[in-house]
């Protein structure tokens, strides 16, 4: 095996993506939208196909009700 000298420093270069600055936009529009500090149950929730429209508008619609 040869001898071979450890690395000490390494130095990376980053670069932003725009993949990166939505998610970013789209969690500081979350906490700032949303209460963080209550339970939410939202995201149990799927949208069933069958009855073409979000399980958020048929959960409205029955509390309306």
């Amino acid at each position: 095996m040869k001898d071979y000298a450890p690395i000490a420093a390494v130095t990376f270069q980053l670069q932003g993506s725009r993949t990166a600055r939505i998610r970013q936009q789209e969690d500081s529009d979350r906490r700032r939208t949303q209460p963080l500090s209550e339970c939410s149950a939202g995201s149990v929730f799927t949208n069933a196909s069958e009855f073409g429209v979000a399980a958020a508008e048929l959960i409205e619609k029955k509390v309306s009700e």
